[in-house]
């Protein structure tokens, strides 16, 4: 099944990969940034890092052009893969979900599931042989069929061609790093705690005990396949809660504050990592245009 997980966007083992890639930024500044809240539509919700991560589009046309540059240097090499089908992203805008359910409608439907992914329909790939995993993760011979396998294979020799011309970061997950903080950060700012309180409060007046909307959010009882009446119950109240506490007016205003920071601290390696991913863009569509 698949249930929202928070933050939706940023996994726990990605976490830990991020973190043991390390980074340069400056140490993690003390106390609580000034906010301001105003009210956001989650649909439409930007957060300043999201300046220095690739969007949903900017990713397909990306991921595209990978798979079309791995497909020809695999070719040279004899191995004549079709076309991987594209891999469609969840069915929200990037920070739609990044506090949580907030559709009462959607909560009425489903729950906390979300059938667009649990429901679709996987086309199975073709596995590749050993010899040509080897070419692929260039783990092989150095040289196939008389030609030089490149370094990495025809994995990371896609992913060169893409970061052309493109200055090489110091650390490529850094605003992925810093998205990670600022959210683990807005969920112990005492303005967060404060209407969590709030909502916890207010979801106990119609039968539920939840401290935060993480934990109804993430409660195991609803590792279901669909979702339970008792369910639909909790994300409902869930979402009319969050309205009427205000909880994603604010804990949005106190994220955006934290990465307010984050960009001004690390403003010159993310122009850096800016740089590569608006170079990846345009190689990306050069490859789709049949250059």
């Amino acid at each position: 099944m698949m249930r929202r997980l928070v933050p939706p966007a940023v996994a726990v083992l990605t976490a830990i990969a991020i973190a043991a890639c390390g980074g340069q930024e400056e140490p993690i500044e003390q106390g609580e940034p000034a906010i301001e809240v105003i009210e956001v539509n989650p649909r439409n919700l930007a957060l300043p890092l999201d300046a220095y991560l690739q969007s949903d589009a900017s990713s397909t046309v990306v991921g595209d052009a990978r798979n079309i540059l791995f497909q020809r240097c695999m070719r040279d090499f004899g191995f004549d893969l079709a076309m991987p089908s594209r891999q469609e992203g969840p069915p929200f805008a990037r920070n739609q979900e990044r506090y949580g359910l907030s559709d009462e409608t959607r909560a009425a439907r489903h729950g906390y599931h979300v059938p667009e992914i649990t429901e679709r329909t996987r086309t199975a790939e073709s596995p590749l042989t050993s010899a040509g995993e080897a070419v692929a993760s260039g783990t092989g011979p150095r040289t196939v069929n008389g030609k030089a396998v490149p370094e990495g294979g025809c994995a990371e020799e896609s992913v060169r061609r893409l970061t052309q011309g493109a200055p090489a970061p110091e650390n490529e997950a850094l605003a992925k790093k810093l998205s990670l903080d600022s959210y683990r950060q807005s969920t112990t700012d005492s303005r967060t705690m404060a209407v969590f309180a709030a909502w916890s409060a207010c979801m106990k007046k119609l039968g539920f005990d939840y401290a935060s909307p993480r934990d109804a959010n993430n409660d195991q009882q609803f590792d279901t396949p669909g979702p339970t009446k008792h369910e639909i119950a909790v994300a409902t109240a869930d979402t009319r809660c969050k309205k009427e506490t205000d909880v994603v007016n604010v804990w949005a205003a106190v994220e955006k504050g934290y990465q307010t920071r984050a960009v001004e601290r690390n403003s010159e390696a993310l122009h850096t990592i800016k740089k590569m991913l608006d170079a990846q863009v345009t190689n990306a569509n050069a490859v789709l245009s049949g250059k």
